[in-house]
C-alpha cells in the first residue's frame, strides 16, 4: 500500500481532496462546504495568477509564438477564469441567485474565456520535438471546433425543444 501511495502521490492527494469535500458535503452541508472549497479555489488561483502572471505577459507580448508560451498562456487563463467564476458563484449565492445576475452577460463572458483558454491548450503542443508539430495544432483544433459546434448544437436543439414542448 506504501509503494501505491509513494508512486500516485498526485491521484492519492486528488482522491483525499475529494473524499474530504465529500465529508465536508455531509457534515455541514452542501452551500457551506462549496463555499470552502470555492475559498480554496480562488487562494490557489490568485497565486497562480501571481506566479505565472509575468510569464503570461510576457507570452501576450511576444504574439504567443512558443509552444511553452501556449501552455504558459494557457494555464493563466483558465485559472484566472477560475478566479473569476468563482467570485461570480459567491457573490451571486450571497445575493440570493437574483435572476438579473444570473440572466447577465457574465456567465457567458465567463464561459467564452474558458472557450478560449481551452482552444490555446488545444493547440499547445504536448510533444515539442516533433517536425509535424503545426500540422497537429492544426487538426487538435479543429477537432476541438468541430467537437465544441457539435456539443452547442445539441444543447441548443435540447432547449429549443424543451421550450416548444412547455
Amino acid at each position: 500500500m506504501k509503494r501505491l501511495v509513494t508512486n500516485y502521490v498526485a491521484l492519492t492527494l486528488t482522491v483525499l481532496a475529494v473524499l474530504a469535500y465529500v465529508v465536508l458535503y455531509w457534515a455541514i452541508g452542501n452551500v457551506t462546504a462549496k463555499l470552502i472549497v470555492d475559498g480554496l479555489a480562488i487562494g490557489v488561483g490568485f497565486v497562480i495568477m501571481y506566479t505565472w502572471g509575468p510569464a503570461a505577459i510576457s507570452a501576450i507580448r511576444h504574439g504567443v509564438q512558443k509552444d511553452s508560451s501556449k501552455i504558459v498562456l494557457t494555464v493563466w487563463m483558465i485559472w484566472t477564469i477560475v478566479v473569476v467564476q468563482r467570485v461570480f458563484v459567491i457573490v451571486s449565492t450571497f445575493l440570493g441567485n437574483p435572476p438579473w445576475l444570473i440572466n447577465s452577460v457574465i456567465p457567458g463572458v465567463i464561459v467564452t474565456l474558458a472557450f478560449v483558454a481551452g482552444m490555446y491548450a488545444a493547440v499547445a503542443p504536448v510533444q515539442t520535438d516533433s517536425p509535424m508539430e503545426s500540422k497537429k495544432e492544426l487538426i487538435n483544433l479543429i477537432i476541438a471546433a468541430v467537437l465544441g459546434l457539435a456539443v452547442a448544437t445539441c444543447v441548443v436543439m435540447f432547449y429549443l425543444l424543451q421550450q416548444a414542448i412547455k
